[in-house]
C-alpha cells in the first residue's frame, strides 16, 4: 500500500495520482495552481478512504472510517473496499496520529484493492501498466511500459503480482477476523498445538513455541526509502547509503567521499612496494611478499617484469579501475634465497622456482615443484588460471558486484547486500540469475527490501540488521587473504560450483545472511524488536598477515582477543554516537555474536547489558582463560597506554567484570556446519548400506536404535601432543580420559575413545553407530553437542558450570547424561549401567528436537539436505524412522528456535501492550557492571 503521511526520513510520500495528472505536468505555475485548487475539492467529494481520528472530527468533512487496534499495538483503518491497513511501520508515529486527528492521510488501496478486486486481469499487460505501479510514477521503468506477454521480463512481472494476490478465502478470514474482534488474525501458518509439544522437553518460559505461532497478524508495508546525497557520489569506487548521506567505501580507499588511499601494505614494505630487507631481517608474515604488493589488501603478486606478473592501473585512472593484468599470486610463497644466492630466512622456495624460465611467475603451466597455492578468493584452478565469482553477502542480492566480500552496488541500490533502493529510483526487473545462473543455488530474495511485498504477513520478532562502516564488516573479508576463511561457502572451478568451506566460525557469516534475507529483517529501524550488529570479530581472527591494518585500536597488533574485543567496543560506540537506538533501551535489545572459542568470556562491560549469542555458555564467575594457544589467553595482560589503555584496564573493564555467559539474557547457539557432515544421520533416512537391515518400506523406529553396536565414542584431537604444561587444553578432560580409557579397557567393551588416527571408518558413521557419545570442551567450544544430536547418539556431557547448545530452553535432563569432572573414571559405568528404557526414552526425545540443533538454511545448505534425503530415499526405505519428517524442513531448525527464544524476549525487554495498544515497558534492570560505563 502507498502512504501520504508526515514525510520523512524513514518514510517517503508517494501519491495517489490521478491518470489526466500528467496532463497538467508541463502547463506553467498559475494553471497547476488552480488545477490543484480543483482537485483538492474534487478529491474530497471523491475520496475512496481517509483516517479517521480516535479523538474526534478531522478539519475537513472526509467520511469516517472504521479503526481498529490489534494486539500488537498497531492501529490499523478500512478502506472503502473493506481491507484493513496499517497507517505506517512507525508505532510512535501512528499513535500519535491517531490521537491528535493529524488530516491529510490518505492511503492508497492500489496494492490491495486493484489487485484483489480484478485477479483475472493480471496477466493483461494494460493492467500491469496502469495498476502494478502507479503510471506516472518516476519508479516506473520504461521498459516495463508495453510489456510483451511472451518476454521474460513480462512472464516476471505477472509472476510477482500474481504472489501479491489473496485469495477469496483469506480475504473473507481477514474481513471477519477483524469485524468479530473476537480471534486472533495470525501471522504464521495455522500448526497443531501438538507441533510445539516436543515430548514436554521445551521450556514454555525461556522459548514460547505455540505463543510464536499464534502471534497475531503483522501487515507487511513497502520498506522505507531515502535519497540522501554523498560526498563526491562515493568518488565512483564506494557506494552512498542513501538513508544516512554516508559513503562505505572497499579496501584501499577512504574519506568522507571515498576519495582519499587507505593503504594496507604488505610486512616490509617499501615505497616501490617490494621488501625492503630479504636477507637481514628473518621475521615471516604471511604479507611478507617476494614479488610486488596489492597495499589495497596485503596481497603478494608476481613482479610486473616477468610474464605473469601484475601490472597496476594507470595512476591518472579513476578511482577503482582495476589492474591491466591481476598477475599470479604468491600468497605462501616466499623465497629461502635471492637471486644472488643470498640465503633468506623465512622462505622456503628456491629462486628458480619463482623467477625461473620454468617458474611460477614465467611459465604457463610451470613445473609442478614450483606451484605455489592458489587460495585468493576468486581464483581457482591449480595455475590460478580459473576465474571465479567472489563471495559476498547474499551476493549482492543481485543488485552489485562482489569485490572479495564488498558490495559494488548498481546505481541506485545500496547497504552491504545492495537490498535496499533509493527512492526515485526507476525499478528494474532483477537480471542477475539469466547472466550468472550459478547465483540461483546461492541467493535469495531479500524478502524485507520487496516493494510492493510479495507477502501479506510477516511474524515478529522484527530485526534491524545494521549497516556498519566497512571496518567492521567487509574489510575483514577483503584482508582475509584465504578465500576459504570466515565465509561459509566460496565459488569453485569453470562453472562457479558453490562449496562450503568448512571454516569454524563460518557461522558469523552465514548468520549474517540469514538474517538479511529472511522474513523477519525490516529495513525500518521504527519498527524493530531487536537490532543485529555484524561486527565481524571472529572473522577478525582469521586474518593473515602480521599486519596493523585493521589494528584494533587503530595502529596496535595486539592478541586477537584484545582485538577482537576493541572492534566490538569500536563498532558499539559508533552506533551509540551516530544512531539513537543503543540508548534507548542501553542496549538490551541489540544482539552480537560471540563466536570465538571462548565466547563472550572478554566482551567489553559496556556491551554486556545486549544479548550475546555464542557456543560457550560458561557460567563461572570469577573465571581465567583455559585455551593451550597463549595468544588468545584472555587472561593475560593487554597494556598499550598511548591508545589509552594503560596496564589492568582491559582486563578490568572485560573477562574481569562480568561472567562468559548470563542465561538470563544471552543463548547458547549450535555451530553451523554442512549438512554432509551428518549424512549417515538416521534422521536424514541413512540407516547402513545392507539392504537386509532396512527392507523398502518397513524400516520401524526400533530399527534405528537397533543399529547401534558400539557402546560410547569419541574421536578428535586429544591434547596429548601440545606444548601445555598446565594442561590448560578442554581443562585437561581429554587427557586424563584418555588415561582412565586404557586403564578400563574401554575397547572391549566397545567404547571407542582416541584420535583420528586410532578411529576406523567415517566419523558420521561412527557416531551413528554409537548409543552414547562423549561431550568434552577443547580450547573452548566444541561442536561435539550438535554431532551427537544429529546422528542420534545420547550425549554423555563432561564440563563442569557450562551450558551446552540451548540448554536454557530445552530439559537436557531427558536427552543426555551429565558427570562431573571429578567422576571420570565412573563414566564407563554409567552408560553401561543406564537403563534400556531410559536409553529408548531419550533416544525418542533426540528424535523430537534434534532438527533444533541444525541450520537448515541459507538456499545452499536446504538444497544440501534435499540432496541426502533423495538419495536415501529412492531406495524406498526409511519410511517410519523418526524425525525423519523434518529432514527437508526449516521449520523450527536452528535459526527459527533462535527467533522463537527471541520472540519470548520481546516482553523482558520492551514491555507488553496493555487493551488500548500502549506499550507497558517493564521495570528497567541494569546490571550493575553496566552502571560502571554506560
Amino acid at each position: 500500500m502507498s502512504l501520504i503521511f508526515k514525510p520523512s526520513f524513514h518514510h517517503a510520500p508517494r501519491p495517489v495520482r490521478p491518470f489526466f495528472f500528467s496532463l497538467f505536468f508541463f502547463l506553467s505555475f498559475f494553471n497547476f495552481f488552480i488545477f490543484f485548487f480543483f482537485f483538492f475539492f474534487f478529491s474530497i467529494s471523491n475520496a475512496s478512504f481517509a483516517l479517521a481520528s480516535s479523538g474526534g472530527a478531522l478539519d475537513h468533512p472526509l467520511p469516517p472510517v472504521e479503526s481498529f487496534t490489534a494486539e500488537d499495538g498497531v492501529h490499523y483503518v478500512r478502506s472503502s473496499s473493506g481491507f484493513f491497513h496499517p497507517l505506517t511501520s512507525s508505532q510512535r508515529e501512528l499513535r500519535e496520529a491517531v490521537e491528535s486527528g493529524v488530516p491529510g492521510a490518505y492511503i492508497s488501496d492500489f496494492e490491495f484493492a486493484s489487485l484483489l478486486d480484478r485477479p483475472k486481469e493480471l496477466f493483461d499487460p494494460v493492467f500491469l501498466q496502469t495498476h502494478a505501479l502507479d503510471s506516472n510514477s518516476d519508479d516506473l521503468d520504461p521498459e516495463l511500459s508495453s510489456p510483451s506477454s511472451s518476454s521474460p521480463r513480462y512472464r516476471h512481472l505477472s509472476s510477482i503480482f500474481q504472489r501479491t494476490t489473496v485469495t477469496a478465502a483469506v480475504i473473507q478470514r481477514q474481513r471477519t477476523a477483524f469485524d468479530n474482534e473476537k480471534e486472533n488474525f495470525y501471522a504464521l501458518p495455522r500448526i497443531p498445538k501438538t507441533h510445539c509439544e516436543s515430548n514436554g522437553l521445551l521450556h514454555p518460559s525461556a522459548l514460547d513455541c505455540f505463543g510464536f505461532y499464534r502471534q497475531p497478524a503483522a501487515i507487511r508495508i513497502p520498506p522505507p526509502r531515502s535519497n540522501l546525497p554523498c560526498p563526491l557520489n562515493c568518488s565512483g569506487a564506494g557506494v552512498c547509503d542513501h538513508d544516512t548521506g554516508r559513503c562505505r567505501c572497499p579496501a584501499g580507499f577512504g574519506g568522507s567521499g571515498c576519495e582519499a588511499p587507505r593503504k594496507r601494505p604488505c610486512f616490509k614494505m617499501g615505497p616501490d612496494k617490494r621488501d625492503t630487507d630479504t636477507v637481514s631481517d628473518p621475521r615471516w608474515s604471511h604479507s611478507r611478499c617476494s614479488g610486488i604488493c596489492d597495499d589495497d589488501l596485503a596481497m603478494c603478486y608476481c613482479p610486473p617484469e616477468t610474464k605473469m606478473g601484475r601490472i597496476e592501473a594507470a595512476a591518472d585512472a579513476p578511482p577503482g579501475t582495476p589492474p591491466v593484468r591481476q598477475g599470479r599470486p604468491m600468497f605462501w610463497c616466499h623465497l629461502k634465497e635471492d637471486r644472488d644466492g643470498n640465503k633468506v630466512g623465512y622462505g622456503v622456495m628456491p629462486y628458480n622456482s619463482l623467477f625461473g624460465v620454468d617458474g611460477w611467475c614465467n611459465a604457463l603451466q610451470p613445473n609442478i615443484s614450483n606451484i605455489c597455492p592458489c587460495r585468493l578468493d576468486g581464483l581457482d584452478g591449480m595455475f590460478c588460471e580459473i576465474v571465479t565469482e567472489q563471495t559476498c553477502p547474499n551476493q549482492c542480492s543481485g543488485r552489485g558486484e562482489c569485490n572479495l566480500g564488498f558490495c559494488k552496488c548498481y546505481d541506485g541500490y545500496y547497504g552491504h547486500d545492495c537490498a535496499s533502493r533509493r527512492l526515485g529510483h526507476r525499478l528494474t526487473l532483477d537480471d542477475s540469475v539469466d547472466k550468472k545462473p550459478y547465483l540461483k543455488s546461492v541467493m535469495e530474495s531479500p524478502q524485507a527490501a520487496e516493494d510492493p511485498p510479495l507477502s501479506e504477513f510477516r511474524a515478529r520478532p522484527l530485526i534491524y540488521v545494521y549497516d556498519l562502516p566497512p571496518r567492521y564488516g567487509s574489510d575483514m573479508l577483503q584482508y582475509r587473504i584465504e578465500s576459504g576463511s570466515c565465509v561459509y561457502r566460496r565459488f569453485n572451478g569453470h562453472h562457479n560450483e558453490s562449496r562450503f568451506t568448512g571454516h569454524n566460525y563460518m557461522l558469523e557469516t552465514a548468520f549474517h545472511e540469514m538474517l538479511l534475507t529472511s522474513t523477519h529483517r525490516t529495513l525500518d529501524p521504527e519498527e524493530a524488536d531487536f537490532f543485529f550488529v555484524p561486527a565481524y570479530a571472529a572473522c577478525l581472527f582469521s586474518l593473515t598477515g602480521n599486519n596493523d591494518v585493521p589494528g584494533f585500536p587503530e595502529g596496535i597488533v595486539g592478541s586477537r582477543v584484545f582485538a577482537s574485543s576493541i572492534l566490538q567496543l569500536e563498532a558499539k560506540r559508533w552506533i551509540q554516537n551516530n544512531l539513537p537506538y543503543w540508548n534507548r533501551t542501553g542496549g538490551r535489545d541489540h544482539i552480537w555474536l560471540d563466536l570465538h572459542d571462548e565466547g563472550a568470556c572478554y566482551s567489553h562491560a559496556e556491551l554486556w547489558p545486549s544479548i550475546h549469542l555464542s557456543h560457550w555458555g560458561r557460567r563461572d564467575m570469577p573465571h581465567v582463560s583455559n585455551t593451550n594457544y597463549h595468544p588468545d589467553n584472555y587472561s593475560n595482560e593487554q597494556a598499550y597506554p598511548d591508545h589509552g589503555w594503560p596496564r589492568g584496564k582491559w582486563l578490568r573493564e572485560t573477562s574481569q567484570a562480568h561472567p562468559c555467559y548470563d542465561p538470563e539474557k544471552d543463548l547458547t547457539i549450535p555451530a553451523f556446519f554442512p549438512a554432509h557432515k551428518h549424512w549417515s544421520s538416521p534422521f536424514l533416512g541413512f540407516l547402513g548400506d545392507d539392504e537386509n537391515d532396512a527392507k523398502a518400506g518397513q524400516v520401524v523406529a526400533a530399527a534405528a536404535r537397533r543399529r547401534r553396536p558400539n557402546l560410547l565414542v569419541f574421536r578428535g584431537n586429544l591434547g596429548l601432543n601440545f606444548d601445555d604444561p598446565k594442561c590448560h587444553y578442554s581443562r585437561c578432560i581429554r587427557q586424563r580420559l584418555y588415561n582412565v580409557s586404557l586403564k578400563q579397557e574401554w575397547v572391549k567393551h566397545k567404547a571407542f575413545y582416541g584420535p583420528a588416527s586410532n578411529s576406523l571408518g567415517d566419523y558420521s558413521q561412527m557416531l551413528a553407530s554409537a548409543t552414547f557419545s562423549l561431550v568434552l570442551p577443547g580450547d573452548g567450544w566444541s561442536y561435539r553437542l550438535e554431532d551427537s544430536i544429529l546422528h542420534g547418539s545420547i550425549p554423555v556431557i563432561i564440563m563442569d558450570d557450562v551450558d551446552v547448545v540451548f540448554q536454557s530452553v530445552l530439559d537436557f535432563d531427558r536427552i543426555g547424561i551429565r558427570i562431573l569432572e571429578k567422576d571420570l573414571d565412573q563414566v564407563l559405568e554409567r552408560v553401561q549401567t543406564t537403563p534400556s528404557e531410559k536409553i529408548q526414552e531419550m533416544q525418542d526425545n533426540i528424535a523430537a528436537i534434534w532438527h533444533r540443533f541444525r541450520y537448515n538454511r541459507p538456499k545452499m545448505q536446504l538444497d544440501e539436505t534435499k540432496r541426502l534425503t533423495k538419495r536415501f530415499h529412492t531406495k524406498g526405505r526409511n519410511i517410519l524412522v523418526p524425525g525423519l519428517k523434518m529432514a527437508e524442513t526449516q521449520l523450527d531448525d536452528a535459526f527459527d528456535t533462535i527467533m522463537q527464544w527471541l520472540y519470548t524476549r520481546i516482553p523482558k525487554i520492551h514491555g507488553s501492550y496493555d487493551e488500548k495498544g500502549v506499550r507497558v515497558s517493564p521495570y528497567k534492570k541494569w546490571f550493575q557492571v553496566a552502571n560502571l560505563y554506560l
